[in-house]
């Protein structure tokens, strides 16, 4: 009976065993201003595609590897241009130029530097901001739209000889939708990174040639954007946040890798044209809390490190500021008495959540703390931490309704529906249908509610709001509430590219522009706004050095 066993065990120390590469070196292949992402690479290596966001502006370049020289692709001042991709035999490119008004996908000819003139195969939606690829048929592309108002992204096929465009089989739209993908090195299928009710992160194969979609495995985690491996049979993702290493995952998500890990915060991995590296973004950006004088009109900083400080919101009794920042290493909630004074740490987390939004309680006796898919309740005084038993869903729309009871919204079916949570009873309980959104202040007359048509009421007793200029304010943004009631003045913000600010004042009917934010969410309490700043904008394309 034992001679099995042991020829087993002799041929297992001889048999070959998977190696997965790992990478210890990389090199920077750019060193402009601004955010580098979205790398490509031609399939000769001789050139890279990758755009650049600076000061609000995303632009698309085309570089020369072997002298550096570098090209433009604009379309005037009014559009940002990219993300680009390549056609596999590399004579051709196709890429995004879009506007707040405009969205649209070209293509061009390339014989080495040069490039043809610009040839528009699909408009689309105005408001989207998608992603375009070439399959591994020369006239069929797959690109991602959405019809704007924040509804999610989804896929779709183009045929350039037929200008048929199809929608393709996917995963369901959650959140952003579907959004991001990535072409099989050498297969026609393709990679969707989708999240899902739960909001855990799924990977999904899509045969292009059958349409069948196929789940792979997904993750509880706040990761995005997987890519195939070079060899096709795994999936490449960055770490959770923040994100210091790529991982390589077997294709049932139950064997890892860790490809690379450094001292920068990585995103947009892309695979090397050469077959066996990898391209990435690299750098590290961060944010400051700002602080905006609505009398003086000049804004400066408070409580400046060189670290991510976010989702400052000020207490409702007393002049305490709460924020999120990334000063020890991960993110941490911290507390300062004044914008002057030097904040301390109030938690002691030691791992890898992600907080989304932040908010007090009207007794600044709590903190309620948004991550991906749960609400934390923390203490003020002792920082001490709890999770709410809630299922696991996208919530949007925290605040507190009163110092035992929170408010937040959760999808129901198609539409979204206010509920509320007591914290003494924890039990949630679910508003009249008639809600899906709502904002409580601890001024009752402030408090705002959005009904299932989109109508705006105010009040502790919510009575419609008939201003023509507030009902048409961009009153959500993303998973927080983006307007602000302050007696007869309102704030609000515009959303991506620009995040501009508003303020709107009852008294004389005057709506006024204020100044150009980077990012959505913001707080408003005597004559100041705080919000968060990018403050360091410097991240470059690098690529893995393999063993030859």
């Amino acid at each position: 009976m034992l001679l099995p066993v042991l020829i087993v065990a002799l041929l297992w120390q001889f048999l070959p065993t998977e190696n997965r590469q790992t990478f210890t070196s990389v090199k920077a292949l750019t060193s402009d201003k601004g955010t580098a992402s979205f790398p490509q690479l031609s399939p000769s290596g001789d050139r890279l595609l990758y755009t650049i966001h600076h000061e609000g502006k995303v632009r698309q370049f085309l570089k020369r590897v072997s002298d550096q020289q570098l090209i433009e692709i604009s379309h005037g001042e009014d559009l940002g241009v990219g993300p680009a991709k390549w056609r596999d035999d590399g004579r051709q490119i196709v890429y995004l130029a879009a506007s707040p008004s405009r969205c649209e996908y070209y293509v061009r000819d390339l014989d080495g530097m040069q490039l043809s003139e610009p040839q528009l195969i699909h408009q689309c939606p105005a408001g989207s901001y998608g992603i375009i690829s070439y399959t591994h048929k020369p006239a069929e592309l797959v690109f991602t739209a959405t019809n704007g108002d924040g509804a999610p992204y989804l896929l779709y096929r183009l045929n350039l000889n037929s200008q048929q465009v199809e929608r393709l089989n996917q995963p369901q739209a959650v959140l952003a939708g579907n959004s991001q993908f990535d072409l099989h090195p050498v297969e026609n299928k393709l990679l969707i990174s989708s999240p899902d009710q739960q909001q855990w992160e799924g990977f999904y194969q899509l045969d292009l040639n059958s349409n069948i979609l196929t789940l792979l495995f997904k993750q509880n985690a706040y990761v995005c954007c997987g890519i195939w491996s070079q060899d096709g049979e795994h999936v490449v993702v960055t770490g959770e946040h923040p994100t210091y290493q790529l991982s390589e995952f077997s294709l049932d998500g139950d064997k890892t890798n860790t490809l690379f890990s450094g001292p920068l915060i990585l995103s947009w991995p892309q695979r090397h044209s050469n077959g066996r590296d990898y391209l990435f973004t690299g750098g590290q950006n961060y944010y400051n809390s700002q602080l905006y004088s609505l009398n003086d009109a000049i804004s400066a900083a408070v409580f400046t490190s060189s670290t991510d400080d976010r989702l400052a919101h000020f207490a409702p009794q007393s002049e305490r500021i709460a924020f999120v920042s990334q000063r020890s290493g991960n993110e941490e909630i911290w507390l300062a008495d004044s914008a002057a004074a030097t904040p301390r740490k109030l938690t002691h987390f030691s791992d890898s959540r992600h907080y989304i939004d932040l908010v007090w309680s009207p007794d600044d006796r709590q903190l309620a703390g948004l991550t991906l898919n749960q609400i934390h309740l923390i203490d003020t005084g002792n920082g001490a931490t709890q999770v709410l038993d809630l299922p696991e869903a996208e919530i949007r729309g925290l605040s507190f309704k009163d110092a035992h009871t929170l408010a937040f919204s959760l999808k129901t079916q198609t539409n979204w529906q206010l509920y509320f949570y007591d914290l003494q009873e924890k039990a949630l309980q679910k508003a009249p249908h008639t809600w899906q959104f709502a904002r409580f202040s601890s001024h009752p007359d402030d408090s705002l509610w959005l009904d299932q048509q989109g109508n705006l009421y105010v009040g502790a007793q919510p009575q419609l709001v008939a201003d023509p200029v507030l009902r048409t304010a961009h009153f959500t943004d993303g998973r927080q509430l983006n307007l602000i009631k302050q007696g007869k003045h309102w704030y609000w913000q515009s959303g991506y590219p620009d995040y501009q600010f508003y303020h709107y004042n009852q008294d004389n009917d005057d709506v006024s522009t204020l100044f150009n934010a980077t990012t959505n969410g913001f707080d408003v309490r005597g004559g100041y706004l705080l919000f968060s700043k990018l403050v360091q904008q410097n991240a470059n394309i690098y690529s893995t050095e393999s063993a030859r």
